[in-house]
C-alpha cells in the first residue's frame, strides 16, 4: 500500500513522530518556512498547507494546471511551479491569493530555489535556467 502522506520522523533518531493527513495523490514537492510545510504534486493540482507542530491540514491552495512538481517558500509567499501552466505562480500564504505570475516558459517547472530577493528556477525547455527578482514577476 502506497501512502501519500507527508510523515515526520525526529532528527535526533530519526524514529516516527507524526503523519498528515492523506493527500489525495503523489507528492512531488514539498518546501518549509518556520510554522508550515507545504506539498505539491500528482492528481491533487492544488498544494495544500499543514502546521509543522502536529501536520495537522491548514489549507488547499489554488489549483496549477497540471502537475505540481516544484514550491519554494518564505514566510509570505508559496512559489509553485509544474507541468503544463509552465510558469511560475507567486501565491500570498495568509489569504492563498495568486499575486503574481511570470509568463509561460517553454517547458515544465522542475526546480524552484528562493533566496532574498530572487528567485531561481529550471525547466526542461531550450534554456536552463531561470532567475528573476521577486518584484519583477508580472502582477495578475
Amino acid at each position: 500500500v502506497t501512502t501519500k502522506r507527508i510523515r515526520a520522523y525526529l532528527l535526533s533518531d530519526l524514529s516516527y513522530a507524526a503523519q498528515a493527513p492523506d493527500f489525495g495523490g503523489q507528492i512531488n514537492a514539498l518546501c518549509i518556512n518556520s510554522t508550515h510545510i507545504f506539498a505539491g504534486g500528482q492528481t491533487i493540482l492544488s498544494p495544500k498547507q499543514y502546521l509543522i507542530s502536529d501536520l495537522s491540514f491548514v489549507k488547499e491552495f489554488p489549483r496549477y494546471k497540471g502537475n505540481v512538481f516544484s514550491l519554494a517558500c518564505d514566510e509570505t509567499y508559496l512559489f509553485v511551479g509544474g507541468y503544463s501552466d509552465n510558469c511560475v505562480k507567486m501565491e500570498r500564504i495568509s489569504d492563498a491569493a495568486i499575486v503574481a505570475v511570470t509568463p509561460s516558459l517553454p517547458g515544465s517547472i522542475q526546480c524552484l530555489v528562493f533566496e532574498g530577493t530572487s528567485i531561481f528556477w529550471t525547466d526542461d525547455g531550450p534554456d536552463c535556467v531561470h532567475k528573476t527578482k521577486v518584484g519583477n514577476i508580472l502582477i495578475q
